[in-house]
């Protein structure tokens, strides 16, 4: 939900027409749900779910690789791929921004996903 655009699925579409203007467009053809509404589901699954259990989450990473407890090596795998492909479709989504309105490519996304990179290798060595 909170990398990709929404589309209604079923018989109600809300009266609106489906997205027509591209044909080589991933969402052709399919009735996308308005950006408010979009944006509105988002920040309820943000505020109830993500949020609440953010702090938690990182504390049991934390103990998992300061301890390292190498029989957590998998959840702390999975975990370090979360954050780097959520890190990499954050700067493609920007690069495509960026390239759709004929502005140059920022590095700035591309220096701060380079150094979460770092990151989570330093954090992979820390297992070993």
């Amino acid at each position: 939900m909170e990398s990709r655009s929404e589309y209604i699925i079923g018989d109600e579409c809300l009266g609106m027409e489906p997205q027509l203007d591209d044909q080589n467009y991933h969402n052709y053809g399919k009735y996308l749900v308005p950006p408010v509404l979009s944006a509105q589901i988002e920040l309820m699954a943000t505020s109830t779910l993500l949020h609440p259990f953010r702090k938690e989450v990182l504390c049991v990473l934390q103990d998992f690789m300061i301890n390292k407890k190498k029989p957590c090596w998998f959840s702390i795998f999975l975990s370090l791929f979360i954050l780097l492909h959520s890190c990499a479709m954050l700067t493609e989504f920007e690069r495509r921004l960026a390239v759709k309105w004929g502005h140059e490519v920022s590095l700035l996304s591309v220096l701060i996903a380079l150094r979460l990179i770092l990151v989570c290798f330093k954090l992979l060595l820390m297992l070993r």
